[in-house]
C-alpha cells in the first residue's frame, strides 16, 4: 500500500536511563525482522499516555487530514475480526481526499 500513500511509523517506549541499550535492541529487532519503516522513540512514555495507549502492541490509523480514525490495542491474527477492522480503517483513511 506504500505506492497508494500508506505510511507506517512505529512508536517504541524506552527507558530514558537505558536509552542506548534500548535503542540498540530496537535497531537489532528491526534488522532481524526486516522492518524498514520509521520508529519514534518515546523515552518517557508521554506520547503513549497522551494518545490513550496503555498496552502494546497498539495500532492507530490517522487519515490524510491528521485525524485519528481508528485505535486498537492487542495482538492481531491474520483474518481475525480485529485484523479485518484495522484493514478496513486503513482502506477508509486512504480513501479520504
Amino acid at each position: 500500500m506504500k505506492a497508494r500513500g500508506l505510511r507506517v511509523v512505529a512508536v517504541a517506549q524506552i527507558d530514558a536511563t537505558d536509552f542506548d541499550q534500548d535503542k540498540a535492541f530496537i535497531v537489532s529487532t528491526a534488522e532481524k525482522h526486516d522492518i524498514h519503516y520509521s520508529c519514534f522513540l518515546d523515552n518517557d512514555g508521554g506520547w503513549m499516555l497522551s494518545s490513550g495507549i496503555d498496552d502494546v502492541p497498539a495500532f492507530m490509523v490517522i487519515d490524510k487530514r491528521g485525524h485519528v480514525v481508528h485505535k486498537q490495542q492487542g495482538r492481531l491474527m491474520l483474518g481475525s475480526k480485529p485484523y479485518n477492522e484495522l484493514k478496513a480503517a486503513i482502506e477508509a483513511a486512504m480513501a479520504v481526499p
